[in-house]
């Protein structure tokens, strides 16, 4: 396999919401359609991540569900990803290809769960600006609602710095634009896709485990299944 085709097979192809998306100007007009988007982003990442803990249970031959509420006691996607990745690497000693899915599939979804930290942490805010004008005249504009991060969480907000430099170009500047990450409901739903795709792609990969794994232990499976 050339180097090219290599990195073609192994690279993420979410790659273009894994940067920063960009901050829109005018965000939700009602706020019940961010908050139904960030339900079903939210929804659509377990349905994803159940998916990946069923491969683990499947490749450690589990029973009882013992394997799965050991991965689920693992609290981040990331604690998960390596457990399944040392047992696919103990098991999957024969199929380099398959091994080679299952810890792509893997990495993907390491790097959509930055994604879904965002939303899973982001609070739903409506932004308003007034300006008043040298005749005392107040004039309001709303830019809609986005979810953002919490104030707390200053690794999500842009420094001080760079807030002084949109002030210098704009003293009006959209107040949202203070964080790194303002969404939509269509870019969280642009989200939600990516989680849905990924899921489907990883629904292939439980099914050639399952395979893989009846096909290497085909007594173990019948007294399992008797």
């Amino acid at each position: 396999m050339s180097k090219k085709t290599e990195n073609k097979k192994t690279e993420n192809p979410f790659s273009n919401l894994l940067g920063d998306i960009p901050i829109e100007p005018k965000g939700d007009e009602n706020p019940l359609s961010t908050y139904a988007s960030v339900g079903m982003a939210l929804t659509s990442w377990e349905r994803l991540d159940l998916i990946q803990c069923t491969i683990f249970g499947v490749l450690v031959n589990s029973r009882e569900g013992s394997a799965e509420a050991a991965y689920g006691m693992a609290s981040s996607t990331i604690a998960r990803s390596e457990m399944l990745i040392a047992a696919a690497e103990m098991i999957i000693n024969d199929r380099a290809e398959l091994l080679q899915s299952i810890t792509r599939s893997v990495k993907i979804t390491n790097q959509l769960s930055s994604l879904r930290n965002n939303i899973a942490h982001g609070i739903v805010t409506g932004f308003t600006s007034s300006i008043t004008d040298e005749n005392g005249n107040t004039n309001s504009n709303s830019w809609g609602h986005f979810l953002i991060p919490p104030s707390t969480n200053t690794k999500k907000r842009i420094s001080k710095e760079k807030r002084i430099a949109l002030m210098a170009e704009d003293f009006f500047y959209p107040p949202h634009y203070a964080n790194k990450y303002a969404y939509t409901s269509k870019q969280i739903d642009t989200i939600a896709e990516a989680f849905i795709s990924h899921r489907k792609n990883t629904i292939e990969l439980l099914l050639e485990t399952q395979d893989y794994c009846q096909r290497k232990w085909p007594i173990l499976n019948m007294l399992t299944s008797s």
